[in-house]
C-alpha cells in the first residue's frame, strides 16, 4: 500500500502525522530502510506537526530509536544513524559492523524524557490484576545441546528446535488442559502451530487457529466465540496477534517456545493482560530442561528487555520470571498453591485403563492414561481423599490400587 502510494503522500503538504505503532519504524545498521520507513519518516519531517504512538518504542535497543527520534527532531541527536550510535551504543568492527547495547542510558532516558517522549504505563492508567510469568521446564531429546555447539545458523535452529520436545509439549497440554478453563498456546513458527492444531484436534477440545493466513473478519468471528467462553484452546501465532487481538477471557497462557525478542513477547503477553481481564494472568515459558539454546536465547531476551526497561522507563529492576517443576504445575489448579485434588474431572478418562506407580524417591503417586492422553501426580493422601469424596471410574480404579498395593504406606513422602 505504502509503494502505491508514495507518490501521492510524498506530494502532499501535511499539516499533522499520527502514526500509530511506531516502534515498526526500525532502523537498519546497513543504513537502508524499509520503503515504508523512509516514507514516513521523511514525511514526518516536513509537517508541521508529528505523533509517534507506541505502546513498546523500542524493539530490541537504543539504537532502534534513531528514526522515530530524527522524524521528531531531525538532527537533534546526530545527523546521521552512526553518529548517533557511536555517541550511545557499543560500536564494535570484527570484521563487519557491530551495534550493541545502549552504553549511556541515563543520559539519553533523560533527554528522550524532557524533550519528546510522554510516557504512561498500564499501572498508572489502568487498574489490572497482577501477571505472573513461570518458566516451564520440559522433557526434550538430549541431542539439543550438542546441535547448538556444533554451530550453524541460528534462524534454522530456532525454526526446528521446538521438534526435540514434541513429547514433553504433549504431556504439558494435558497438564493445562485439566487445570484451566481456557488455554492460549502462542508459537512463533508455523510448523509449530499445525503441531499444536493437531494435538488439540486429538483430545477433541474446542479451538480456534490465528496466523498469518487469517483475514480479519474470520479473526474476529473467532475471538468473539473465546470470549464467550465456546472455545477451550486459543492457538495463537505470537506475531500475528501483535495488534487487535484480545484474549482477556482467559488468564492462562503458554509460550510453546521462546518469543524471538522480547517486544513480541510483551505484545503477546498484552493479549490477555489488558481491560477486561478479571483474574491473575499467568503465563507459562516451555524451555528445555537441559537445553542451551533455549539457556542463550532467554538470557538474550532478558538483556534485550532489562535495557528497553532501564531507557523507555527508568525500571533498573530484572525481568520478574519464577520458576517451576512439571510436578508442581500438575499440582496446580490457579496457582502454585493449589492442590492436585481439585484436579477437574472433564479430562480424566472414564473407561481406560490407567496405570500406577510410586516413585521410590518422593512417594509420591504418579497416574498415566492410555496413550499418555493423561497424566496426573498426587501425594498419597490427596489420593485418598479424593478416592473417599469422589464418585469417578478413575477414581475407582485408584482406590482399588491404594488397597491392593500401597495400603501399607501410612502418609506420603511429600513433594
Amino acid at each position: 500500500m505504502t509503494a502505491r502510494l508514495s507518490a501521492m503522500i510524498r506530494e502532499t503538504p501535511w499539516q499533522c502525522i499520527v502514526c500509530d505503532e511506531s516502534h515498526l519504524l526500525h532502523t537498519n545498521t546497513s543504513g537502508s530502510d524499509a520503503l515504508y520507513t523512509t516514507l514516513i519518516c521523511d514525511v514526518a519531517k516536513q509537517a508541521t506537526f508529528c505523533l509517534l504512538l507506541s505502546g513498546t518504542p523500542v524493539t530490541t535497543g537504543a539504537f532502534d530509536l534513531f528514526n522515530q527520534i530524527d522524524a521528531l527532531h531531525p538532527g537533534w541527536l546526530g545527523t546521521a544513524r552512526l553518529d548517533f550510535a557511536l555517541r550511545y551504543c557499543a560500536v564494535t568492527v570484527d570484521p563487519f559492523l557491530k551495534i550493541g547495547s545502549c552504553v549511556r542510558q541515563h543520559e539519553l532516558s533523560s533527554l528522550l524524557d524532557e524533550r519528546i517522549m510522554v510516557r504512561r504505563r498500564k499501572r498508572e492508567v489502568l487498574d489490572l490484576p497482577s501477571k505472573q510469568r513461570i518458566l516451564y521446564p520440559i522433557e526434550e531429546e538430549a541431542a539439543s545441546d550438542r546441535e547448538y555447539e556444533t554451530g550453524g545458523n541460528f534462524q534454522r535452529r530456532y525454526k526446528s528446535h521446538w521438534v526435540l520436545r514434541k513429547t514433553g509439549i504433549s504431556h504439558a497440554l494435558d497438564y493445562l488442559r485439566a487445570t484451566n478453563e481456557q488455554v492460549v498456546l502462542f508459537a512463533h513458527h508455523v510448523e509449530l502451530l499445525d503441531f499444536l492444531e493437531t494435538e488439540v484436534k486429538r483430545r477433541k477440545e474446542t479451538f480456534l487457529v490465528i496466523k498469518g493466513g487469517v483475514d480479519m473478519d474470520a479473526r474476529q468471528h473467532l475471538l468473539r466465540n473465546f470470549a464467550e467462553k465456546k472455545i477451550k484452546f486459543a492457538i495463537v501465532g505470537i506475531s500475528a496477534c501483535s495488534v487487535g487481538v484480545s484474549l482477556a477471557s482467559s488468564s492462562c497462557a503458554v509460550f510453546c517456545e521462546l518469543p524471538p525478542n522480547a517486544t513480541l513477547m510483551k505484545q503477546a503477553e498484552d493479549r490477555l493482560h489488558r481491560p477486561g481481564q478479571a483474574a491473575k494472568a499467568t503465563f507459562y515459558y516451555f524451555v528445555g530442561q537441559r537445553s542451551l539454546f533455549d539457556k542463550v536465547l532467554f538470557e538474550r531476551l532478558k538483556k534485550d528487555d532489562d535495557e528497553v526497561r532501564r531507557l523507555i522507563d527508568g525500571d533498573d529492576s530484572p525481568l520478574p520470571f519464577s520458576f517451576t517443576t512439571r510436578s508442581a504445575t500438575c499440582d496446580n489448579k490457579a496457582g502454585p498453591e493449589a492442590p492436585m485434588g481439585t484436579l477437574s474431572e472433564a479430562a480424566m478418562p472414564c473407561a481406560r485403563q490407567l496405570l500406577f506407580t510410586v516413585s521410590r524417591y518422593t512417594g509420591r503417586l504418579h497416574v498415566k492414561g492410555e496413550g499418555s492422553a493423561f497424566y496426573a501426580t498426587l501425594t498419597i493422601d490427596e489420593a485418598r481423599r479424593c478416592v473417599r469424596e469422589r464418585n469417578h471410574p478413575a477414581w475407582r480404579q485408584m482406590g482399588d490400587f491404594l488397597s491392593t498395593t500401597i495400603r501399607c504406606l501410612p502418609t506420603s513422602k511429600g513433594n
